[in-house]
């Protein structure tokens, strides 16, 4: 008997449930995606020749003396400068060669990309049957006549 009380009260205990309530999850997710490309390339760069002169008046000193230059030629890398005195007059050259430059460039081409997701779930709510009143008062007797029950077997097995 006494097994009897303990399967029915599991019964009991198990035949009830929670109610479902409902819920919303949302989640947002952005991501940026960067790409990148280098590309080299050689490329040859040519400056032209070129020349630049001058000339000066050249006053002699008051003394009466006169003032000899012998002609200057001055040459560095790309460049040669000549400088002279013809007829009272300061006379400077100066001329530059041809540069070639060999130059390595290197081209970025970079690519943004931005994406937006967004995930939303629900959880729905499924309506409960709908039960009538008289089915309700059935239950009521037929819980109460179970309690009752359990009760006077408790109450006969002490005693």
């Amino acid at each position: 008997m006494r097994i009897a009380i303990y399967i029915l009260t599991a019964l009991l205990l198990c035949a009830c449930s929670k109610k479902i309530t409902p819920s919303v999850h949302q989640s947002d997710k952005d991501s940026v995606h960067v790409s990148e490309r280098v590309s080299y390339r050689d490329t040859v760069v040519y400056s032209p020749v070129d020349s630049a002169s001058i000339m000066a008046m050249v006053k002699c000193p008051t003394d009466g003396t006169s003032v000899v230059l012998s002609p200057l030629v001055a040459r560095g890398n790309h460049a040669k400068v000549k400088v002279e005195i013809v007829d009272g007059m300061l006379k400077a050259d100066c001329e530059c060669d041809s540069v070639k430059y060999q130059l390595k460039v290197a081209e970025i081409e970079r690519d943004f990309f931005q994406a937006k997701s967004e995930k939303r779930s629900e959880v729905k709510v499924v309506p409960e049957r709908f039960i009538p009143w008289y089915m309700k008062v059935l239950a009521w007797i037929g819980a109460g006549a179970i309690v009752i029950t359990v009760i006077y077997c408790f109450i006969k097995i002490k005693f």
